[in-house]
């Protein structure tokens, strides 16, 4: 979705102005994008989110945990509609 709706060849977003621009279009008012949780499962220091998306998509985000609790690192996995439900 990054290489998608920002044009960013490695699909890696490195600062906050970035991240804004991405997610502004799903926080707007008025926006119709709704998301349904599968599950999530936690690690020692990360943790996944299984989810579809506005799609019917199958999506898994994995998220690393600094010490303080922030997340410093993420990956997207989205499950190609050709794989099926």
């Amino acid at each position: 979705m990054i290489v998608e709706r920002l044009g960013v060849p490695n699909g890696t977003i490195r600062d906050r102005g970035t991240l804004r621009r991405y997610f502004a279009p799903a926080v707007a008012p008025g926006s119709s994008l709704r998301f349904e949780l599968e599950h999530v499962v936690c690690g020692v220091d990360s943790f996944a989110i299984v989810y579809r998306n506005h799609r019917a998509q199958q999506v898994v985000e994995v998220h690393w945990l600094d010490p303080a609790g922030l997340i410093v690192r993420a990956a997207v996995h989205y499950r190609s509609v050709t794989q099926g439900a």
